[in-house]
């Protein structure tokens, strides 16, 4: 039989079919140690920063300004406790 004749080895070339090395290729093992800033987004390794979770004391200085002037803070509900602000 005649490659031309066999219904599924039409318009295939050897590139069209996966190798094990392409194959490899889709799966992405990431590092533990990779992470992205939170602040810009910028992606570094743990190990690397002097300032984690943040990729520079530039991003954690502005993080740190978000908290202060209360952009950002944690949640809470109810009324304070009036015993508690005397």
């Amino acid at each position: 039989m005649d490659r031309k004749e066999i219904p599924y080895a039409k318009n295939r070339s050897a590139s069209s079919h996966p190798t094990p090395a392409t194959s490899r290729r889709s799966v992405v093992r990431r590092d533990p140690s990779a992470m992205t800033c939170p602040i810009c987004g910028t992606g570094f390794l743990l190990d690397e920063t002097q300032a984690p979770p943040f990729c520079s004391v530039r991003c954690k200085q502005i993080d740190l300004g978000r908290w202060l002037d209360e952009e950002i803070g944690l949640p809470h509900e109810g009324e304070p406790d009036p015993e508690m602000l005397d």
